[in-house]
């Protein structure tokens, strides 16, 4: 939520009217997102306590083969967001048709592993991932309401035969090939 100075001048009319037109454009732009149909992965990192933090996200994109470099971007609020700083060892799980538990799991800002996490090259993966990426975080920018992570990819695993699993209108989906 931003926060708006308050200006005596402007009636509360004024500003509730300003809140609502935020409020709509959110809805709207939110509205246009769920026709965009993304992968689903789920980011982890391990802080210096031990302690395994693991959030679903939609938001990853490849920046560059070479360096290798991916983004994502992670909600402020979010209790990821504190631990993916420059330097930190992370891992990024593109997840299969089949793991629509674990995504809905770490959907949850609060999940608990319950057994769907391994260690695989010191870092938390979700187990029979369709892809794995593990690096560390480069750079992390500002992005409004979420910040933006870079990750440098060290070392990458895929499953060839894995199919993906998509988010698509509010809604965990299939591929569906063509006939």
């Amino acid at each position: 939520m931003t926060r708006r100075p308050i200006d005596p001048r402007v009636g509360s009319r004024a500003h509730d009217g300003a809140a609502a037109a935020d409020t709509a454009a959110a809805d709207a732009l939110r509205a246009a997102f769920s026709h965009w149909a993304t992968g689903v992965a789920v980011v982890t990192a391990r802080d210096d306590d031990g302690h395994v933090y693991a959030m679903t996200v939609a938001a990853l994109t490849p920046v560059s083969v070479e360096p290798p470099l991916v983004l994502t971007c992670i909600h402020n609020d979010a209790p990821l967001a504190s631990v993916l700083v420059p330097g930190m060892r992370c891992a990024i799980s593109i997840l299969g048709e089949g793991q629509k538990r674990a995504a809905t799991t770490f959907a949850d800002r609060f999940a608990v592993p319950g057994g769907l996490l391994i260690d695989e090259d010191a870092a938390p993966v979700v187990a029979d991932a369709a892809a794995t990426l593990i690096g560390r975080v480069g750079d992390v920018h500002d992005g409004g309401d979420h910040r933006i992570v870079v990750v440098r990819v060290e070392r990458v695993r895929v499953d060839d035969d894995a199919k993906p699993l998509l988010y698509w209108q509010r809604e965990y989906r299939r591929l569906q090939p063509e006939s």
